[in-house]
């Protein structure tokens, strides 16, 4: 199969949000991150990242918790500093990992409001990015 990270960003953002909505909190964490991932990754794409032929990309083989860093690195040198803008400077994603697809259930509720803390700055986080690609699909950037 072919790459194609904007799609997959698309793709998660609406999984995440449906599972967020019905109470799933877990996957649809897990999800942010993915598609925030794949966001930015599509932005990289975008702004010259050098791919392979199947349209993976042949550096930032990251995953979120540490990409979103690279990605602004990455953007700046890139005349890309407009999309860098969208972001936080500190990383949303720093305490996301993509092995949490393992844990339980119960580690992403707790006593108090739900969702778990770390959940609603993970949908934040993933509801800017997908902001960005769309103002960077406008531009006719992605």
């Amino acid at each position: 199969m072919n790459t194609d990270y904007k799609n997959a960003a698309r793709r998660h953002y609406e999984d995440a949000e449906i599972l967020f909505n019905r109470l799933r909190w877990a996957n649809a964490d897990q999800l942010y991150g993915l598609a925030a991932e794949c966001g930015l990754k599509a932005m990289m794409v975008g702004l010259g990242a050098r791919t392979k032929s199947s349209g993976d990309l042949k550096k930032h083989s990251v995953h979120i918790n540490k990409l979103w860093n690279e990605f602004m690195t990455f953007a700046n040198g890139r005349n890309g500093a407009k999309y860098v803008g969208y972001l936080s400077s500190n990383n949303p994603f720093q305490d996301w990992d993509v092995s949490q697809r393992y844990a339980k259930t119960s580690e992403f509720h707790h006593r108090g409001a739900p969702p778990h803390p770390r959940v609603s700055p993970h949908q934040a986080a993933a509801t800017i990015v997908k902001k960005m690609l769309q103002q960077a699909q406008s531009d006719g950037l992605v």
